[in-house]
């Protein structure tokens, strides 16, 4: 089935979870041109390596359930997560 029309994915290709999911909040890759790849290779997408920090921060999601509870900044029960700068998956 193609993607819906703005509807966010989580980019984990296990991972079904997308801006509809109850209970998921989507996370944008980090602009940082050494964390992002930190990123890419915890969740097994080198593949997406080839492309700008910049095009995966604009297109391109990974769902909360790719991070441990201690990465987040502030209570986990939050609805509006954030995570800790430092953070990788």
């Amino acid at each position: 089935m193609p993607p819906k029309p703005n509807r966010k994915y989580c980019c984990v290709k296990s991972c079904r979870n997308n801006s509809t999911t109850s209970g998921v909040t989507l996370f944008r890759f980090p602009k940082d041109s050494e964390r992002y790849l930190i990123w890419l290779k915890n969740c097994g997408r080198m593949d997406l390596a080839k492309l700008s920090p910049e095009h995966l921060y604009t297109n391109y999601r990974l769902c909360n359930t790719h991070f441990q509870n201690k990465m987040f900044a502030g209570p986990v029960a939050d609805v509006k997560k954030k995570i800790e700068k430092i953070c990788i998956t």
